[in-house]
This record gives structure tokens, sequence and C-alpha cells, in this order.
């Protein structure tokens, strides 16, 4: 999943926003991710969404994407290259941003792939 070029572009712009409350903090992260609902053994169950990291830091990452998601526990597959990073996270919060809608994620666990 590659998410369009003007969703890259907001992603960017959001890149140094100075409201930050978290206690960790916050390093600026542009990359292509796609996010998934789990189920109740954090298995990824839904539609993947198409979004782009905008910030992450030691306890959770901010994601932007075209549509707006309730809070719930998902799958984020994130990609650099050939590296690619899985997680489960909490959706905290989702808020619109200039047509686009930022979401702010609790990081719950690293994803370990299987052989």
């Amino acid at each position: 999943m590659t998410p369009d070029k003007d969703l890259v572009r907001a992603a960017l712009s959001l890149v140094d926003c100075p409201n930050n409350r978290r206690e960790e903090e916050r390093r600026p992260l542009t990359l292509p991710s796609y996010f998934t609902s789990v189920d109740k053994d954090d298995k990824p169950c839904g539609k993947p969404i198409s979004a782009v990291t905008t910030d992450i830091s030691k306890g959770g990452l901010s994601l932007l994407c075209t549509q707006a998601i309730e809070p719930q526990r998902v799958f984020v597959n994130i990609t650099k290259s050939d590296l690619t990073i899985s997680l489960i996270a909490e959706i905290i919060r989702c808020g619109e941003v200039n047509g686009y809608f930022k979401i702010g994620a609790k990081l719950i666990k690293k994803v370990v792939p299987s052989d």
C-alpha cells in the first residue's frame, strides 16, 4: 500500500508541530504505513487503511490518514526501503487536520514475524 502524494505532503507539514503533550521526546518520522483492526488475539482482521507516520516516540506514534478512526487496538505496519516494522498500538485520539485525520496511538508491543 502506497499513500498518495497529497497525504505525504500533509504529513510533512505536521512534522514541526509544537503541540507536544508526551512524556517522551517526539521524533519526526515520515514513512508510508498502514494499519488495520485486530481481533482479541491481536491478529490483523480488518481492511488495511493507508497512512503516513508523522512522528514517533518511545511510547507512541502519530499517523495521518484520509478517514476518521474510532479508538481501538490496531496492527500498524511501517515500511522504509526493505525494512518493515510491525506493531500493536492503541488509538487514543483522532482529529481532523487540513482535510486529513491525525491519529495518536500508544505503542503496546512490537510484532515479531513468524517464520
